[in-house]
């Protein structure tokens, strides 16, 4: 990419402040703000633009927190406000992707921290709602969350980072620790920290 050396938004100064930096699979760099919508900058470079993410009327700011591509090249990005949005390949935003779930899953959307697109799932890490995995094909929801003593969990309900590595595994990174998924048995497993190939720095124990 170029150097970008001034930012503006509708002729407004960019927002210094970036929660998210996210590269499309055409090389497109997506930026998520808080508070100022979604700057993106396509590859190769031209004119910048911006993505309005409240709807026709609702001058409300908006904070948008993380960004994930699925392998259908749909965005979804996560907003405080309006929750999850998928912004499809068309073009097209939708603000109502997820058909049913309860009012628990609905407030925990709002709390979006970290998004995952893997193969058929979405997966999303909350604030407080411990992981949502959402099945693109059927629509199923499934909820992970801390169960205190039982290692068959997440480590903490507060969920900072998801993170796939080279063999496909995810792992759920919280201020507690970390836990691994494990797809034949379809739950988290809390994992020791240590050795000589994995690094981890968490809140609450360190490195």
């Amino acid at each position: 990419l170029d150097e970008v050396s001034d930012l503006t938004i509708r002729h407004e100064p960019c927002m210094h402040a970036v929660n998210a930096l996210f590269r499309d699979c055409e090389g497109g760099i997506w930026v998520a703000t808080p508070y100022n919508g979604i700057t993106y900058m396509p590859r190769p470079l031209k004119r910048v633009e911006h993505l309005e993410l409240n709807p026709q009327g609702d001058n409300r700011p908006t904070m948008a927190t993380c960004l994930a591509e699925d392998s259908a090249g749909n965005l979804w990005i996560a907003t405080d406000k309006h929750g999850v949005l998928r912004l499809r390949k068309d073009g097209q935003m939708d603000r109502n992707p997820f058909r049913g779930g309860s009012a628990t899953f609905a407030r925990d959307m709002r709390n979006v921290r970290t998004l995952l697109a893997d193969e058929h799932r979405l997966w999303m890490g909350t604030s407080s709602g411990g992981v949502y995995a959402y099945d693109l094909h059927t629509g199923q929801i499934r909820n992970y969350r801390n169960e205190p003593g039982v290692a068959t969990s997440l480590c903490d309900n507060e969920v900072e980072d998801l993170f796939r590595d080279v063999s496909g595994t995810i792992y759920a990174g919280t201020p507690w620790g970390f836990a691994r998924y494990w797809r034949n048995r379809d739950d988290f497993r809390r994992v020791n920290k240590g050795g000589n190939d994995l690094w981890v720095c968490d809140f609450a124990q360190g490195a």
